[in-house]
């Protein structure tokens, strides 16, 4: 199997930002290596799937990847890095923050 192998229920929410050496070794076996992406890449996966149970996941990672962020317009810019092929949503930033305030997070826009 090669190294950049993603579940493939996954694969089609990889961000162009994936990067195998930021992963973290969860299991190094003799004949099985199970990487972890960091967090950070998997909250912008979840974000551009949005399903309601993605948006459940979003906000249980949040307070584990919210240092990374300062503002919803953050996460606009990672989001827009990790998927430079999505069109440019104005009201990104905006669900962001409103999705967030379900969990009781404060995310300021900008």
């Amino acid at each position: 199997m090669a190294v950049g192998w993603l579940n493939d229920h996954a694969a089609a929410w990889a961000p162009a930002t994936f990067n195998v050496d930021a992963c973290d070794v969860l299991i190094d076996g003799p004949h099985l290596l199970v990487l972890g992406m960091p967090l950070r890449g998997i909250f912008l996966m979840k974000l551009s799937r949005a399903l309601p149970a993605d948006l459940d996941d979003m906000r249980a990672m949040w307070p584990h990847v919210a240092e990374e962020f300062t503002s919803a317009a953050d996460v606009v810019a990672a989001f827009e890095e990790a998927f430079p092929l999505e069109t440019t949503d104005e009201y990104l930033a905006g669900f962001v923050v409103a999705e967030l305030a379900k969990g009781g997070f404060k995310l300021p826009p900008t």
